[in-house]
């Protein structure tokens, strides 16, 4: 709860797994899946750090494209479950 944007995050990229969830109530495939989208911003957002402590990537925007990408990623999830 320190990082009010990630806890934003998080909830957001939680909405288009939640929606696949069926009548039945099974959600191994959708919890899987949310698993593996948290290992995938855990993994770019320390891939993005490690790139901007060697100076590699700018430093100051790194996070927040991290966070950008994942949310315009969950954003069209949604989008595409909605149609």
């Amino acid at each position: 709860l320190s990082r009010p944007p990630l806890v934003l995050l998080f909830t957001w990229m939680a909405l288009p797994f939640a929606l696949r969830v069926d009548g039945r109530g099974l959600i191994a495939r959708p919890a899987l899946a949310g698993v593996v989208a948290l290992a995938l911003f855990f993994l770019a957002r320390s891939a993005g750090t490690t790139l901007a402590r060697e100076g590699l990537i700018a430093t100051g925007p790194t996070p927040w494209l991290t966070i950008l990408a994942f949310a315009l990623a969950s954003g069209l999830g949604l989008r595409r479950r909605a149609l």
